[in-house]
């Protein structure tokens, strides 16, 4: 009775199934997602000459070519003048012979706006979906309102004066422009002038404005002035001659003119119109403006000259300044200075620190016409040359690829480790890696590791593909020979089973080099793959013609003699340790009543 009391309680004991449960890792590493980030203005880079609203040419976004760059694609504008090009997300636009609409990876024309046969059109600007830009004719200009999806035409403002060519700037759906009578405002939805304030540039000069959350600095023949946001009244004026474009940072106002009968670039105070601070740049005639980076001014004056904001010290000149009519001054990331030098033909990107020369492109332009300010988004530098647009991008060294396997000399069954860990890129960082087993051309696994098993002898190719962020790849193929295994291998391989069977299914998943933890998958194939930091499951491959091809599908654990240690290690590992006391002590009492019973019928 005893017996079948305790036989009926093992019955009751849940049966916990043993099953091999694959997990796959998901890479979770940073992308290059420099041409996402969100600035002020939405989705655009740099929607407005000199990027921000208060002229400053720094963009909180872009990061320019350090070392070099190559030219991604180009585009005939038919050339113009103050006409550098503003991007939005995906989208550049550009003055010329017409408005152009260009993608901004492939420089392909999306639409163009034409008014008459070749009337130039300024430096445009886009808001609220509405591109901006002044076309220029003597005694006739005119600022249109365009939709940003197609080119059509949303509203136009004929604007007083002489020929117009000065940038636009849009600010938080108002248009301000700084034309020869007068600074207009313009809404940017309907086209209707908001208000006007006179007097403005003249004929020659072209100025746009810096704008700040309540007030309106222009440079204009009055000098320079600050204006009411909301309806044009003049709050104080500055006297200075022939200032082009000024810029707001810190509390001052700072332009370049000519005042004392010198050249000389100004701080004024922004509430008091009172100057607090000015650096004397001699006889150079000065048609440009400055750009702020931190605690220095950069400004064009025969050469670039970098000054202290605080001290007025001149800390350095350079030969390699911007040139150009009027409105050319260099623009920055915040790492480096972006210039066009229209003089000698070439965009280039100099050390802030002190003006040394770190990379240098020819633009090579045919016909007359000059160059105008860079413009800067994501990684790359658009240089708008005399004619031609030019979308210049880094120079990319492409990866190396490398890899090791373990052990070197594997046998049928036997899990080999792939390992790329040695694969490097001298610029930049290796952003996937794919093996392919038999170079068949498909993607067997992807991680820097990958295992495989091969169930029949002979020679395996394997291939690694690897790739950098900016899509430049390399390959390279790793020869294995597979044997079958020795009595002694296989004994070792199944020592090998008992420890991992142990411990594999309690083991805690482990970070690898990149931060990212996977536990090992188990492919039941003739090739048995396993990838670690994958996001897709290895795929099985069959070996290549010529090389060993593997009998029906196998898997790890028929390679290995069933032993009953192996059996109790798997029970061990997969199931709870109170359900491992719970049986042991039912089999010691079945043990203990059968030696009972044994005894009593013996006797």
């Amino acid at each position: 009775m005893l017996r079948r009391d305790l036989l009926t309680l093992l019955s009751a004991v849940p049966v916990v199934p043993l099953e091999l449960v694959e997990t796959r890792g998901e890479k979770t590493g940073a992308t290059n997602d420099s041409d996402s980030v969100v600035q002020a203005d939405g989705d655009a880079p740099w929607p407005r000459f000199k990027c921000d609203p208060k002229n400053t040419g720094k963009s909180a976004s872009a990061t320019g070519p350090r070392d070099g760059v190559t030219e991604s694609w180009r585009f005939e504008t038919g050339g113009g003048r103050n006409s550098p090009p503003v991007v939005d997300s995906d989208t550049v636009y550009v003055g010329g012979d017409g408005l152009y609409a260009l993608d901004r990876e492939t420089g392909a024309k999306r639409w163009e706006f034409r008014v008459g046969e070749n009337r130039a059109f300024s430096g445009p600007a886009v808001g609220d979906g509405v591109v901006c830009s002044v076309n220029a004719a003597e005694y006739h200009n005119v600022l249109y309102g365009v939709n940003a999806a197609d080119g059509s035409e949303r509203w136009s403002h004929e604007l007083d004066g002489q020929m117009l060519d000065s940038p636009v700037t849009v600010v938080e759906g108002t248009a301000y422009v700084t034309g020869p009578d007068e600074t207009v405002a313009i809404d940017v939805s309907s086209g209707e002038r908001e208000w006007a304030s006179s007097p403005g540039m003249g004929v020659e000069d072209n100025s746009v404005p810096a704008i700040t959350d309540d007030t309106v600095y222009v440079s204009d023949s009055a000098g320079v002035r600050a204006l009411d946001r909301t309806d044009g009244t003049e709050r104080w004026t500055y006297d200075i001659s022939d200032s082009l474009s000024p810029v707001v940072s810190d509390g001052r106002v700072y332009v370049a003119g000519y005042q004392g009968d010198q050249w000389r670039v100004v701080g004024v105070d922004t509430e008091t119109g009172t100057g607090k601070w000015q650096v004397p740049l001699g006889d150079a005639d000065i048609d440009n403006s400055p750009t702020i980076l931190d605690d220095k001014l950069f400004i064009q004056a025969g050469s670039l000259h970098a000054i202290d904001v605080e001290t007025g010290e001149e800390l350095w000149t350079s030969p390699h300044g911007p040139s150009g009519f009027y409105l050319n001054p260099p623009v920055t990331d915040g790492e480096r200075l972006y210039i066009v030098n229209s003089d000698n033909d070439y965009a280039a990107a100099l050390d802030p620190e002190d003006g040394g020369l770190q990379w240098r492109f020819d633009l090579q332009e045919s016909g007359g016409g000059a160059g105008t300010m860079p413009t800067l988004a994501g990684s790359t530098v658009f240089a708008h040359g005399a004619q031609t647009l030019h979308a210049l991008v880094p120079d990319n060294d492409p990866p190396v690829a490398d890899a090791t396997h373990e052990p070197e000399d594997p046998t049928t069954g036997e899990p080999i480790t792939f390992d790329a860990s040695a694969s490097s890129d001298p610029d930049d960082s290796i952003a996937a890696y794919e093996w392919d087993v038999g170079d068949s051309g498909t993607v067997d696994a992807t991680g820097r590791t990958a295992t495989f098993a091969f169930a029949e002898p002979g020679s395996y190719t394997v291939v690694l593909t690897v790739e950098d962020e900016r899509g430049a790849t390399d390959s390279i193929r790793t020869a294995v020979s597979v044997s079958q295994p020795t009595a002694t291998d296989r004994q070792q391989s199944s020592d090998t089973v008992e420890t991992t069977a142990s411990t594999e299914a309690g083991a805690p998943e482990t970070p690898t080099q990149d931060g990212i933890s996977g536990p090992t998958q188990t492919h039941d194939s003739a090739v048995d793959a396993t990838a670690t930091e994958s996001s897709s499951p290895a795929s099985v491959a069959s070996p290549p013609a010529g090389e060993a091809s593997g009998p029906p599908r196998t898997t790890m654990s028929e390679t290995v003699t069933p032993a009953a240690g192996v059996l109790a290690a798997v029970i061990a590992g997969m199931v709870s340790t109170e359900l491992l006391v719970v049986v042991g002590v039912a089999v010691v009492a079945v043990l203990i009543v059968l030696t009972w019973e044994r005894q009593v019928e013996g006797r």
